[in-house]
């Protein structure tokens, strides 16, 4: 890993701070770690192992927050938390295969367009007015 200057530094520790501040109350704080990481010069796949650690402890916590709130149900969760992990892990497998410079290209189109996405997204509050995807129990 290259030596990182320290104004690069200043910029990581804010951008960390900001995207767990956004993955506690929405989640997402992928696309605001991910190109600062890049930008410093940190190899893809360390930036994408570094961001889904960060992710987690950030989602983590913000669940036993919620939770102890009554605002999330673990157990009505539980199956899509499952299909999480499960999607995780094989996007992690798949990424020690992807050679680097094609995570290198691939990323910042995939952040780009994920950008592009949640700017045209209509309807896009922070109110659900209903349940998308019921619970498999009652599937």
């Amino acid at each position: 890993m290259p030596d990182i200057a320290f104004h690069l530094l200043l910029l990581l520790c804010a951008a960390a701070f900001f995207a767990g501040f956004v993955d506690s109350i929405a989640g997402g704080g992928g696309p605001i770690t991910v190109p600062v990481m890049l930008i410093a010069g940190i190899p893809p796949l360390q930036t994408l192992g570094t961001n889904k650690v960060q992710s987690l402890f950030g989602a983590a916590s913000a669940t036993i927050a919620y939770t102890r709130k009554g605002h999330v149900q673990l157990a009505e969760q539980l199956p899509m938390a499952l299909m999480a992990v499960m999607g995780g892990s094989l996007g992690a497998a798949l990424a020690t295969i992807v050679p680097g410079q094609v995570l290198q290209a691939i990323m910042p189109v995939l952040l780009v367009t994920i950008a592009i996405f949640f700017a045209v997204k209509p309807n896009l509050n922070d109110l659900d007015t209903h349940r998308r995807m019921p619970p498999l129990s009652s599937a």
